[in-house]
């Protein structure tokens, strides 16, 4: 048995050749007559044993010694062309006029019709006219020609002929030859591609006859079974391959041919016409060209190979690509484009953000080791101080085992084989092992990352070695503490999901227990006034269940005989036999509170009570209750406020100013009398009086008139002054209004003082007046009046002065010895005398001495 291998020259085929269905031409590109002889000594055979007749037609004279040979087929007719110029259409008409159908028709060497016809047009209209009579006659027609000798132009109009084959597939073992198009898309319909198909042909020795081969084992395969199985499959290839997200291109590793998709037309910007026109290398940035070829180099040698490339868009700008290509063989290969440039720059920020986090990692006061399958990849400094490694040979030299006791690497192993390390982190406390072999205690945070894209365990260590001996010493201090717990005057309870499972004696105490049994298995709730009980029991489940929650917190506590109480927690989480409790520690600050509410009521007084004295600090009598009137209101949160005044010769108070009251309440209480109402109250009693509308007192006129103007609170406070009633504010409020602030005693205290700035600026009134009549009587008088100090300055002198010596008064009192300067030389003597001797003087003295106009 022979096995018979073929070749077009753009692929092998090691397969036996047979089983060819007909209406196509088979164009074979060969580069040597001995496989073009392998070619059709292999349909012969097949023919001859199908009875399938042949008609070869001899285009090539030197081939002729070889097909004078393959007459041992009776199947086969031969023909030859006549002279040069006479092997025309009307030849290949004759030559094929009674060619059966379903036959195969051989010609050889059609590139040497070029000579014959002339032109490349002719050769074109041969190739067509073949191509009808092939399917009209239902037969093969089988061509060879050598690509050298055929222009680029013409191979390219020949695509357009449907049936010529220029392509192989493989599918399901067998190869076919079909037929492309002027784009090399597989033709969709109305063509049958040929099939080569797998047969066993015996050798025949020539003048045998071709009966006498062995019988060829042949698998048939129908025109309806592949149309309805193998064409499908071809259209979705097609689809799969123009419709892809990918840019895709069919090529030739040599450079002659490409196919593209439309996301490669996309992606460059030019159509699939003009990248078949254009020279690959063309695209591509002159400082990666070399890359390229190499690419192609490799690419014959391999069956897939990758490269990153810069190649110019249709627009004039350059991306970056990533181009994988596999090598299809049969002269072909796919490759797929990918646009990297932004996946180049994320690359670059990953790469700095990677350096940054290097920096962070290097500089961490915890010892970090990356490991993979136990082997240190990195460790920053810190483990290296950790460990007393000084070198970083000395750490990647290890194995993660030289890191830990020998009980603590088996426990990490075993932790790592039950729980698959993930995102999230697992912490571990170890033993671990310095160089110099000294162990210390560890929590070791095991973690899931990538180091130089490679998946490992990232391994941080804190030494808890202090942590741990603090933690003993607690230990063995606990039984010390529960004794001290038991007997500290400070209430203790220990609760766990809100209940009590434990309280000491102070806490019994404080609450009126009688004994433990009242408590324990209780909840937290009894104890707290049922005002507070949902806030604390909100703060104590944020608690238990790892929440962020206040430490200390206040709360209304209640006792078993219901008295009230002020209590001060402070709590904390422990651990009790792996169970999550609370320990509380109670204080009884309800004495405290009320300390620091009067301090605080105090501090308020005092502030507001600076705030109307600040306000009181003028000499005008109506910007005075204009001021205080409008502080009061402000600071004590009312909206309406009223001034009066007393007046001695009526006996009534009158109405000075007013904010905000309704005018009907204004004409009303312009004035009230000091015998009875609201008046009489406040000159007997003195007392400041607040009531609401509903605690208005019978007693007092003007209730319903308060109604009407929808007042709820009303303020009656008298302004006194020693004892003696000199004035009354009314204050009144829609609102209800802060009563705790306004008590009794402070506003009795706000009274006095502003019935003392009254009293005090009607005196300096009075006064002012006085001081007023007084001096208009002095510049009555003619006689010069003065008044000077003991040295003799002048601290008053009358106007008279002016009349005789010139000088205005206030001259005199910046100059202390003008008056000296205007004494006469001869009586300075007399001045000075009674200056030096004023305290021995009588009640009475006059002196007479001459002054210089």
């Amino acid at each position: 048995m022979v096995k018979r291998h073929f070749s077009t020259g753009l692929s092998r085929l090691d397969k036996y050749i047979g089983g060819i269905f007909s209406s196509d031409i088979f164009l074979s590109f060969v580069p040597e007559v001995q496989c073009w002889q392998k070619i059709v000594d292999g349909v012969a055979a097949y023919a001859q044993s199908s009875n399938i007749p042949i008609v070869y037609v001899s285009v090539d004279d030197s081939l002729g010694s070889y097909f004078v040979g393959l007459k041992k087929y009776k199947c086969i007719t031969t023909s030859e062309r006549g002279k040069r110029g006479s092997f025309v259409r009307n030849s290949i008409k004759r030559s094929l006029t009674l060619l059966p159908t379903l036959s195969y028709i051989i010609i050889d060497e059609l590139s040497k019709w070029k000579e014959v016809l002339s032109t490349e047009k002719r050769v074109v209209d041969l190739y067509e006219y073949l191509s009808s009579i092939a399917i009209r006659k239902k037969s093969v027609l089988i061509c060879a020609a050598h690509r050298a000798s055929f222009q680029v132009a013409t191979l390219i109009t020949l695509k357009d002929i449907s049936s010529i084959c220029l392509d192989f597939v493989v599918h399901q073992d067998d190869f076919y030859c079909l037929p492309l198009n002027l784009k090399g898309r597989y033709i969709q319909r109305g063509v049958v591609p040929l099939r080569i198909k797998r047969t066993e042909l015996m050798h025949v020795s020539e003048g045998r006859d071709a009966t006498n081969t062995s019988e060829v084992r042949r698998k048939d395969l129908t025109e309806k079974q592949f149309t309805s199985t193998i064409l499908p499959l071809d259209e979705r290839y097609e689809k799969m391959f123009e419709h892809a997200g990918e840019a895709m291109v069919l090529f030739d590793p040599a450079g002659t041919y490409r196919e593209v998709n439309r996301r490669m037309e996309e992606l460059l910007g030019y159509s699939s016409d003009e990248l078949t026109m254009l020279n690959p290398l063309h695209l591509i940035s002159s400082d990666y060209r070399f890359s390229a070829r190499r690419f192609l180099l490799e690419l014959r040698k391999k069956r897939r190979h990758s490269v990153q490339l810069t190649v110019a868009k249709k627009n004039g700008k350059t991306i970056q690509i990533e181009f994988h290509a596999s090598n299809l063989g049969n002269g072909l290969a796919l490759g797929i484009l990918r646009d990297i440039s932004d996946r180049l720059k994320i690359e670059e920020v990953l790469r700095e953000r990677e350096q940054e986090y290097r920096t962070f990692v290097d500089h961490s006061p915890y010892g970090i080791l990356l490991v993979d399958n136990g082997n240190p990849l990195y460790a920053n400094q810190a483990f290296y101080t950790l460990f007393a490694y000084q070198t970083s040979h000395d750490v990647l030299s290890s194995h993660l085992k030289d890191f830990f006791m020998l009980d603590s690497y088996k426990t990490f192993q075993r932790i790592l084989k039950k729980d698959q390390v993930g995102q999230e982190s697992r912490k571990i406390e170890l033993v671990c092992l310095r160089k110099d072999g000294t162990p210390f205690d560890s929590q070791v945070t095991v973690t899931e990352t990538f180091f130089h894209n490679k998946k490992c365990l990232q391994l941080c260590f804190i030494d808890i070695s202090e942590q741990k001996e603090i933690l003993n010493k607690l230990v063995r201090s606990e039984q010390q503490y529960h004794i001290i717990v038991e007997q500290s005057h400070e209430p203790v309870a220990v609760l766990e999901n809100g209940q009590f499972i434990y309280c000491s004696q102070a806490f019994l105490t404080l609450f009126a227990f009688d004994s433990v049994d009242q408590v324990i298995g209780q909840m937290y709730s009894i104890v707290i006034d049922e005002a507070d009980r949902d806030r604390i029991t909100d703060i104590e489940s944020k608690r238990s269940h790892g929440k962020k929650s206040p430490l200390i917190y206040q709360y209304a506590g209640i006792r078993r005989d219901c008295k009230k109480l002020t209590i001060e927690v402070s709590s904390i989480l422990e651990n009790l036999n792996g169970r999550t409790v609370t320990l509380a520690f109670h204080r009884d600050i309800t004495e405290k509170t009320k300390l620091e509410q009067q301090l605080q009521q105090h501090v308020s007084a005092i502030t507001i009570l600076k705030e109307i004295t600040s306000a009181a600090n003028t000499s005008d009598l109506r910007k005075l209750l204009q001021s205080i009137t409008q502080k009061v209101m402000d600071l004590l949160s009312w909206e309406m406020g009223a001034v009066y005044l007393a007046e001695e010769t009526s006996k009534e108070l009158r109405l000075e100013y007013h904010r905000h009251f309704p005018e009907k309440i204004i004409q009303k209480l312009s004035s009230l009398s000091h015998e009875d109402g609201i008046g009489g109250l406040a000159s007997k009693t003195k007392e400041p009086h607040i009531f609401t509308l509903a605690t208005y007192p019978s007693y007092l006129p003007f209730r319903a008139l308060f109604r009407d103007a929808r007042i709820r609170d009303i303020c009656f406070l008298p302004l006194v002054a020693g004892e003696k009633l000199v004035g009354l504010l009314m204050l009144g409020s829609r609102n209800k209004t802060s009563l705790s602030t306004s008590s009794v005693e402070f506003l009795s205290t706000v009274g006095v003082q502003l019935g003392t700035a009254i009293t005090n600026l009607t005196s300096y009134d009075q006064l002012k007046e006085f001081a007023e009549r007084y001096r208009g009587l002095i510049e009555s008088v003619s006689d010069i009046l003065y008044m000077a100090l003991p040295n003799g300055s002048i601290y008053f002198l009358s106007s008279a002065i002016e009349q005789i010596a010139g000088y205005k008064p206030r001259e005199f009192y910046r100059n202390p010895s003008l008056w000296l300067a205007l004494v006469h030389n001869e009586d300075k003597k007399i001045l000075l005398e009674r200056i030096a001797h004023l305290n021995e003087l009588g009640d009475r003295l006059t002196k007479e001495y001459r002054i210089l106009p």
